[in-house]
């Protein structure tokens, strides 16, 4: 089966423009970790653990950015299919 050079184009460009519009509306930021303000993370992440907000405000709708930090002791939980 073949598809019309045409067909592919719009399909191409229709595919490109949501994102380059998404990726318009927040631009990258760059920050020094000694800029970042370290919390105790909640208590349903392991304990030891620290948060930071970058932006936004989790307890409002809307976008928010978090940056978390574990002790080297912390073991994750495995993801996945089991063996």
């Amino acid at each position: 089966m073949r598809t019309p050079k045409g067909l592919l184009i719009v399909f191409l460009v229709f595919a490109w423009v949501p994102g380059g519009v998404a990726r318009a509306q927040h631009e990258h930021v760059m920050q020094n970790e000694k800029d970042v303000k370290w919390i105790d993370a909640p208590p349903f992440i392991p304990p030891g653990a620290k948060l930071a907000l970058l932006q936004g405000n989790p307890a409002e709708k809307g976008l928010f950015s978090v940056r978390l930090k574990f002790p080297p002791t912390t073991k994750s939980p495995r993801i996945g299919t089991r063996r």
